[in-house]
């Protein structure tokens, strides 16, 4: 299965102390690219075992900007390739990502909230029914959040916007906590688990394109970091 990361160079010496930043693209295990992100950071900048870049880096903003852009058009690309049956080799990904242009999806856009309503009844009757109200409180509140969001709210974009988006609306509009509340932090923490859980399902039956989680590194309100628990 196609695959694409973050990435630098560990070996890379340079004099200057800087390493370029690449998007890795994985064919397969033998077959691999590197795609440019324009863009140099500090070994002192890259957080090897979370393979990211940190936000001590002084450009850690345009970088996840620019990374984000890269994920999403590979994103739109293997979603071509899967809907016309082409290989997604490393020669074809390279071809559509040297020419702009926009894809025609064959099939319509998945509906987040259709299938989010068909994993709440899956899971229904193997879950508590605490755990059940927990999944009708957090779509009210992606659906409340529609009005609060600078992005529709689709699989495509479960981004690093809508994280933070979504959290400054659960913390201060649907619950109005306060940093230091504990409640609100493990309200939070509980949505963006159930978010993970259920795209990750949803992942597996290949009812949209892969989610990069990695790009879900949190965000800071206070001397609080919620983040998505990725084990």
């Amino acid at each position: 299965m196609a695959k694409y990361f973050v990435y630098i160079k560990k070996d890379y010496d340079s004099k200057s102390g800087y390493t370029p930043l690449y998007v890795r693209y994985n064919y397969d295990r033998t077959k691999r690219t590197l795609i440019s992100t324009r863009y140099s950071i500090k070994f002192q900048h890259w957080d090897d075992k979370k393979k990211c870049v940190k936000r001590a880096c002084p450009e850690y903003d345009e970088i996840e900007v620019t990374v984000n852009k890269i994920y999403l058009r590979l994103s739109n690309i293997l979603d071509y390739a899967n809907e016309n049956d082409i290989e997604p080799t490393v020669d074809f990904v390279l071809k559509e990502l040297a020419v702009e242009r926009e894809y025609e999806q064959k099939q319509a856009r998945t509906d987040l909230f259709a299938l989010l309503d068909k994993y709440v009844e899956e899971k229904t009757p193997f879950v508590s029914k605490d755990q059940v109200k927990d999944y009708r409180t957090l779509k009210k509140h992606l659906t409340t959040f529609k009005k609060y969001s600078s992005q529709p709210i689709s699989f495509r974009n479960l981004n690093m916007k809508f994280y933070k988006e979504f959290m400054n609306y659960l913390f201060y509009e649907a619950v109005k906590t306060r940093w230091y509340d504990w409640a609100g932090n493990k309200f939070c923490r509980k949505s963006s688990a159930i978010v993970k859980r259920f795209c990750k399902l949803s992942n597996c039956k290949r009812n949209y394109p892969d989610c990069r989680f990695e790009i879900f590194q949190g965000c800071r309100r206070g001397n609080r970091r919620y983040l998505f628990n990725r084990k």
